[in-house]
């Protein structure tokens, strides 16, 4: 159903749908449930998400600019290649649980406190990201891009396959475990075996 001017949307279940592209463009959701729902290469610009959550939804390569994320939760969701740094900075929060978010990007993002739990991360950008006190549970961070990414006060005790520069890179009381430091080694060249 194509949309003219913004529409609003409040509690409300959203189930198994298939939106065409441009089908929600300038709408607002608050405190709203998707599930299931396959929003690939939709395009949600200038949509505002708030307090609201999606489980087991696919938005592969979805288009989000200026897109408003305020105190959002993916759970279960593929978000390959999907550029959350065009989303609006206002209020940006959002968490990620057992998600695929492969070749994402996070670049200049705040996003403190984020967790990311279970993901796979691999060539995510998080060029100047805002990570201070996040949560890396058990993920895989293989050729994620770290450059003068504010990590301060993160955990990443449980993630791996990452290589984070600690010259270019905040990681003031950031956690690791003992396996993960071969990846805070990896740009001099070291050899641990």
């Amino acid at each position: 159903m194509p949309v003219k001017g913004p529409l609003f949307y409040t509690d409300q279940l959203f189930e198994k749908n298939v939106f065409p592209p441009e089908a929600y463009r300038d709408a607002v959701f608050e405190n709203c449930t998707f599930k299931k729902c396959d929003f690939s290469n939709i395009n949600f610009s200038s949509c505002d998400f708030i307090d609201s959550q999606f489980e087991a939804c696919n938005f592969s390569m979805a288009k989000m600019i200026e897109t408003g994320l305020k105190n959002i939760c993916f759970k279960d969701c593929k978000l390959t290649g999907v550029d959350f740094s065009n989303c609006k900075d206002f209020l940006f929060s959002a968490n990620f649980e057992n998600c695929i978010m492969d070749y994402c990007a996070f670049i200049k993002k705040k996003n403190k406190k984020a967790g990311f739990i279970n993901c796979s991360l691999k060539s995510v950008d998080f060029t100047e990201t805002d990570l201070t006190e996040a949560n890396f549970q058990n993920c895989d961070l293989d050729a994620a891009v770290f450059s003068r990414t504010l990590l301060s006060g993160a955990n990443l005790t449980t993630s791996f396959n990452f290589a984070i520069d600690p010259e270019k890179n905040s990681l003031r009381k950031a956690k690791f475990s003992i396996d993960g430091l071969a990846g805070l080694l990896t740009p001099y060249g070291i050899i641990i075996e």
